[in-house]
């Protein structure tokens, strides 16, 4: 499970934030893409020097596509309207910078895949859209991809991920439903920042 979530956030973050804010769900996506991809291309000899050098990448170009407020709150589900506004803000910068410190570091292993775009859907009620992808590996199986994404402060923001059918958010809130019910939400988190502090191993 651990090895399937690496490989979600890792297609994630090649995902980048646009300073077009007038673009469709789908151009900004594959705007982006290629930006994220030009700079590990264009900084591979640093990144194999100084690997830490992905978390500065990764901050500057991934982070802002993604909604971690919305994330945070639908990973936790009916656990969200119970915690206290307190925990919700540790909850949720415990949860961001485990995701970015952990999963960044899959990005260490592009080796010149690509992503594949193809038609996204119409939007639906809430003006949401999902922009659909294939990632091309090397070798294996074509992966499909899909990025749930809706429009907060003016831009395009992505909410979830489904890789090969499994959901980024359905994954952790079966395994975040599990740890609450087992330690309470101040056990979760402390469990989170646990990860944290060992750079999410």
């Amino acid at each position: 499970m651990r090895k399937l979530l690496s490989l979600i956030f890792a297609c994630c973050l090649l995902l980048g934030s646009s300073a077009h804010a007038e673009m469709t769900a789908q151009q900004a996506v594959e705007d982006t893409a290629q930006r994220m991809l030009v700079a590990l291309k264009q900084d591979r000899a640093h990144l194999q020097q100084n690997p830490a050098l992905i978390y500065d990448l990764v901050e500057k170009i991934a982070v802002p596509r993604f909604d971690f407020d919305a994330i945070a709150q639908w990973v936790l589900g009916r656990n969200w309207r119970s915690a206290t506004p307190d925990q919700r803000v540790r909850f949720t910068a415990e949860f961001r910078n485990l995701l970015v410190r952990t999963y960044s570091n899959a990005l260490l292993e592009y080796s010149d895949e690509t992503v594949r775009f193809l038609p996204s859907s119409a939007p639906n009620a809430d003006g949401d859209v999902l922009v659909r992808s294939e990632f091309v590996r090397n070798s294996g199986p074509v992966v499909p991809i899909n990025y749930s994404v809706h429009r907060k402060d003016s831009d395009w923001k992505i909410y979830d991920v489904t890789v090969d059918g499994i959901s980024l958010v359905g994954s952790y809130r079966t395994t975040f439903a599990n740890q609450v019910r087992e330690q309470g939400m101040d056990g979760l988190i402390a469990s989170l920042s646990d990860l944290n502090a060992r750079g999410g191993k």
